[in-house]
């Protein structure tokens, strides 16, 4: 029996509702997570959780597009919407488009073409393609492990990019805060130096 839920409305806080409070505290509970399955070696769940946060942040900032955004949609699928812009409808002229409807500047489609765009592609190798063999000398098992550390850290980093770009949008129009406002996303200084030390150039 296929999940309904999957179509429903992703739900939106400042309506009066608990739904921003709950958001705050579903977010932050699951990045504790994520930094100790770090910890713990566990790249594999990091990313899986990584993705649900970074989906949930992009999500809010292609609603504020006037885009419909389910719990259906994927990142990649959201990357694509807001590569559409913002909802215009025909009762609407471009010129009188509401602030929380404007596009997303530059340097965030920039992002989310890029960086994000990427890092979604290292999630899908890292979930559907640790036993596909591509061709005869292909990686082993184990190298393919060893990349997950990387997929997983490069996914806190693109995430703590996301939410600084979510914050200073939603400060800009006015909009209510983010729901990973004030430190949902506090980052563990064993972390942050195991980031700083992947982003080292090798020698």
């Amino acid at each position: 029996m296929p999940n309904a839920d999957h179509d429903k409305v992703r739900p939106r806080a400042g309506d009066g509702s608990s739904t921003g409070v709950e958001r705050y505290r579903l977010i932050k509970a699951a990045f504790e997570h994520v930094q100790q399955s770090i910890l713990n070696g566990h790249h594999l769940e990091a990313i899986t959780v990584l993705e649900s946060i970074l989906t949930d942040r992009l999500g809010s900032m292609v609603g504020a597009l006037g885009r419909k955004v389910t719990l259906r949609h994927t990142l990649g699928d959201l990357v694509k919407l807001a590569k559409q812009g913002p909802l215009i409808t025909q009762f609407k002229q471009a010129e009188r488009i509401p602030a929380h409807h404007a596009s997303l500047p530059d340097d965030v489609m920039g992002f989310l073409t890029g960086e994000l765009s990427d890092w979604w592609r290292m999630r899908n190798d890292a979930v559907h393609a640790m036993a596909k063999l591509h061709h005869v000398g292909d990686a082993t098992f184990e190298e393919r492990c060893a990349k997950l550390s990387t997929a997983a850290l490069e996914g806190v980093r693109v995430l703590l990019q996301l939410d600084a770009y979510d914050q200073r949008e939603k400060s800009k129009n006015r909009a209510v805060p983010s729901a990973t406002h004030p430190d949902a996303l506090r980052l563990a200084s064993d972390i942050k130096k195991l980031i700083e030390l992947s982003a080292e150039p090798t020698r």
